[in-house]
């Protein structure tokens, strides 16, 4: 399809008045999006009604000066009638309360927020194929110090500050090795090395025997046992050195079972079964975990559950691979969690190792809804009810962490947006900043949806992300940036995230098989 087709087709989703993202007050719907900063489809909002007062004014002015203006009954109106008239930009939005002549006589409500640009599918091309992005990354990858030290049997994690975080790491290195000796013959014997001594070392700083947490990898690691807890990483890390996420054992449990697929060392297996065996136990009656427990004790150390997509991604490789049921029972149950809580609250949390537990709707995340998004993809595409959901939720995905052009000048971060490499996904609200990782979930997303729906707008919004990711590639080393958002991102990295680039070159690498096949 043509790109006027496209942008035609994209025009008349954006004004569709039916396509609002979970309109709150409707069937018990809540207003997600109480503490959201922009908007790419229509939005309403939670004001509170004045009594006896049934006429409301709504007055919006954009980017230019213009104001839009329409009445209605009650203070929780889509703005579908001035909409698709408000400019890209900032707006200041009043909603006043009318008497029976007209005159206002109070203002109810005022809400400032962005109003995104949307996809017109007038992108630059890709800087070079999919495949070819992706193995170049993974060779740079592999040639990177920070790799090559798990040459050594003996090493300990040293030279680069986020192997803190050492079951996310350390997994990352592991699976992207394996990936690695596949693509390349002549380095096999030497990735299988490291991808090994990266997982012996994550076995050995595990929980001990008969510990609370026994057989779970640490989230936080200091092996140096430095007083600073390493001086560059966030203070919430900081606070935490005792206490793990328990998110993050399902990654090296995943590391674990690949690599003893690959190399058939039963004591692979034995360690992601303890990581199973421990889920299994201790978890909670609404179906997930805790967010964060004690290493000494094994008790919660907040009120907060874990938004658990990735650990039931790695209980339905466990069920996989052992035949058992329990497993899939187990990951069935967190997945009903995640559609009985997440789902129909629309609290799609943002947890990370170095960011704060947060409160309802504060540090939203799109991570988490295309979770819902694979799972209805593989397993529910037959029902046209759970496609509905999926449609919903990529919009949710788009409208909240997308940014196609014209970003928004204010952020959390005070970054300079007008330099950011575009177009992109955004991580979560606290750190609202385009990710290449994140630009690569969401291009997943775009894909899953076109393989259900076979609509030619998510595959194009796929491609238009995919071939973003290769011109924000180093042309000479093959580096993938994590962040881009400065001026030299190109060369630094981005303050480069190893997980990060390795995991936006497997999305390549199975977006482009995906694409052979159509």
């Amino acid at each position: 399809m043509d790109k006027n087709n496209l942008a035609l087709l994209a025009k008349e989703e954006y004004a569709n008045p039916d396509n609002a993202v979970r309109r709150g007050g409707l069937g018990g719907n809540p207003f997600w999006n109480v503490r959201a900063t922009r908007f790419m489809f229509c939005p309403s909002f939670d004001f509170t009604p004045i009594l006896a007062c049934n006429d409301y004014l709504y007055a919006a002015t954009d980017a230019e000066g213009k104001t839009h203006e329409f009445r209605a009954t009650t203070t929780t109106e889509l703005l579908t009638p001035i909409w698709n008239d408000i400019a890209v930009g900032q707006v200041q939005l009043f909603v006043y309360a009318l008497d029976k002549n007209g005159e206002k006589i109070a203002t109810v409500g005022a809400r400032t927020f962005y109003k995104a640009a949307p996809f017109t599918a007038d992108y630059p091309a890709a800087a070079c194929d999919y495949r070819t992005c992706a193995k170049r990354a993974y060779e740079y990858g592999f040639s990177l110090p920070i790799i090559q030290l798990w040459a050594d049997k003996d090493a300990v994690p040293s030279g680069y500050e986020l192997y803190l975080y050492i079951a996310k790491m350390n997994s990352a290195v592991v699976r992207s090795m394996l990936n690695y000796a596949k693509l390349s013959p002549e380095n096999k014997e030497a990735a299988l090395n490291i991808a090994i001594n990266a997982a012996n070392y994550l076995i050995k700083v595990s929980e001990p025997e008969g510990s609370p947490l026994e057989g779970l990898p640490p989230t936080y690691h200091n092996p140096e046992k430095r007083t600073d807890f390493y001086a560059g990483i966030s203070a919430d890390a900081k606070k935490r050195e005792k206490e793990n996420m328990l998110l993050y054992p399902s990654n090296a449990g995943n590391a674990y079972l690949a690599l003893y697929e690959e190399v058939g060392d039963k004591k692979y297996f034995d360690a992601a079964m303890k990581i199973a065996n421990y889920y299994l136990n201790n978890v909670c009656e609404n179906g997930t975990w805790w967010q964060l427990v004690s290493t000494e004790t094994g008790e919660p150390t907040s009120t907060a559950y874990c938004v658990p997509h990735t650990i039931c991604d790695f209980l339905y490789k466990v069920y996989s691979v052992t035949g058992e049921e329990k497993w899939k029972t187990l990951a069935d149950n967190a997945i009903n969690y995640l559609r009985g809580n997440c789902l129909k609250s629309f609290h799609w949390e943002g947890q990370f190792e170095d960011a704060p537990v947060s409160v309802q709707y504060s540090n939203m995340t799109h991570f988490s809804a295309s979770a819902i998004i694979r799972d209805i993809a593989q397993n529910r595409s037959d029902d046209e009810k759970e496609i509905a959901t999926a449609e919903e939720l990529m919009r949710y995905v788009e409208d909240q962490f997308v940014v196609w052009s014209d970003p928004m000048k204010y952020t959390t971060q005070n970054y300079d947006a007008s330099i950011w490499h575009l177009p992109a996904g955004l991580e979560q609200y606290n750190w609202y900043v385009p990710i290449d990782s994140s630009t690569a979930s969401i291009m997943n997303s775009f894909k899953a949806m076109h393989s259900i729906t076979k609509k030619p707008l998510y595959l194009a919004k796929a491609k238009a992300l995919a071939d973003s990711i290769t011109r924000a590639q180093n042309e000479e080393n093959g580096l993938i940036p994590t962040h881009w958002i400065t001026s030299d991102y190109k060369e630094t990295g981005g303050d480069l995230w190893i997980n990060c680039m390795f995991g936006t070159a497997n999305f390549l690498f199975a977006f482009a098989d995906y694409l052979d096949k159509q």
